[in-house]
């Protein structure tokens, strides 16, 4: 892998890059009911039947071609298989290849990262702003990184480039993993993928979760000096508390069959939930799965380990932009300054922010998304065998204030691969 600025050109393997990206549509088009799908070879003829059809000139491809006359790119694009991605997106984060005045348009005079021939090879949606997320090739490097919008990115937000055919292997790996799921019921829009759907596999992964769980907590208590409890059979939530607020899923069930610390801080500043901080939370929480079940979308945050039992402010799981119920993240507290800069709501409903913390860097194959819980208990679990967060008798004796500090934030991201 490599960052930018720090790109080293590579040979593209167009053999390899064709074959994947053409494999990952046949797996789509093997389901019956895609069957009436038409498939092009040649991206350039696919639109050139297009634009002769709908707009009697085919200007915009023929000079995209002499753009990319001389770069590997072309031959990919000229033997690859193409459908109508209104039909049937490619992956369920990647709609398709954007037109071809919109393969390099979106790039003309806003070259992002420094690079001089950057390309809008798949698009996340089928918009037209420049800022819109998606697959970027860089034709000088034969790198390409996913981004969600085509920015300068500072030192420590910086995205990583990839061969192109890693990419291709990554979303094939997910196929094959049973994540990306073939859906033809599955009819998006302009904003969400067509014949794909992401398996929503939280439930079926609370044991790998609980595992975790199980090890960090065992992992703590046996850094405490003088240590002797044994583990407890009392769960972190009764499940009498649990059924009274419906508090239900991926969340209810680790909070139903995790077992309880006999110490109070799992992280720094973070507590484990108590019987009468659900309470206080639970009929807000109630109120919300009530008011999303309508849509059929889990879109519930919920305090998990909250910051010195403030439940505003701690580990939440929640599913704002995201797709899986076990996804976390840290909300910080917002310092008044941060607060005045919300000027499109009163500052008093703002508590706190999302923080990098206990997240992946930037992915070059996927969209951004929350972290899953599982991976978050694992890399805590590094952060103590490696001595960088203290015990004492309470569980986790570093502050949050710590968390802050230079030596301490960069170790607290998540490896880039996220799943």
């Amino acid at each position: 892998m490599s960052f930018t600025g720090r790109v080293e050109p590579l040979e593209l393997d167009v053999d390899r890059c064709v074959a994947l990206h053409n494999h990952i549509l046949s797996i789509a088009l093997a389901a019956p009911e895609n069957s009436h799908i038409h498939v092009q070879q040649n991206y350039f003829e696919y639109w050139t039947a297009h634009e002769v059809a709908h707009n009697g000139s085919t200007e915009s491809i023929e000079r995209t071609r002499e753009s990319l006359e001389g770069d590997p790119i072309l031959e990919f694009l000229e033997r690859i298989n193409v459908v109508d991605w209104g039909q049937l997106s490619l992956t369920p984060h990647i709609r398709g290849l954007p037109e071809p005045g919109r393969l390099l348009h979106l790039c003309e005079g806003f070259y992002p990262f420094d690079y001089g021939k950057a390309i809008k090879l798949y698009s996340h949606h089928d918009t037209v702003s420049e800022l819109e997320p998606g697959l970027f090739f860089d034709a000088e490097t034969n790198t390409c990184t996913f981004t969600e919008a085509m920015f300068m990115p500072t030192p420590e937000d910086e995205n990583v480039w990839v061969p192109l055919d890693h990419a291709f292997q990554r979303w094939v790996d997910l196929i094959e993993e049973g994540k990306y799921i073939v859906s033809p019921e599955e009819k998006g829009d302009e904003c969400e993928p067509t014949g794909w759907k992401f398996a929503d596999d939280a439930v079926l992964r609370i044991e790998e979760t609980l595992k975790e769980w199980k090890n960090y907590i065992e992992l703590v208590a046996s850094k405490i000096p003088g240590h002797r409890a044994s583990p407890s059979s009392e769960p972190l939530i009764k499940q009498e508390t649990l059924d009274c607020y419906r508090i239900e899923g991926f969340v209810g069930a680790f909070l139903g069959q995790a077992r309880k610390p006999d110490f109070e801080f799992v992280a720094p500043g973070l507590t484990i939930p108590s019987e009468d901080f659900m309470t206080e939370i639970g009929p807000k929480t109630r109120q919300d799965l009530e008011g999303f079940e309508d849509s059929g979308k889990y879109d519930v945050e919920l305090m998990l380990f909250p910051l010195h039992s403030d439940h505003h402010l701690g580990l939440s799981l929640l599913r704002f932009f995201s797709d899986y119920q076990d996804s976390a993240a840290l909300i910080w507290p917002m310092d008044p300054d941060e607060k005045q800069r919300m000027t499109w709501a009163p500052a008093e409903k703002f508590f706190g922010r999302w923080g990098p913390e206990f997240q992946h860097g930037p992915c070059p194959y996927l969209p951004r998304h929350q972290a899953r819980l599982g991976a978050i208990l694992r890399h805590w679990q590094r952060l103590v065998q490696d001595g960088m967060w203290e015990v004492d008798g309470n569980g986790i004796s570093t502050s949050y204030e710590r968390l802050k500090s230079p030596e301490l934030r960069e170790k607290l991201l998540l490896p880039t691969l996220c799943e």
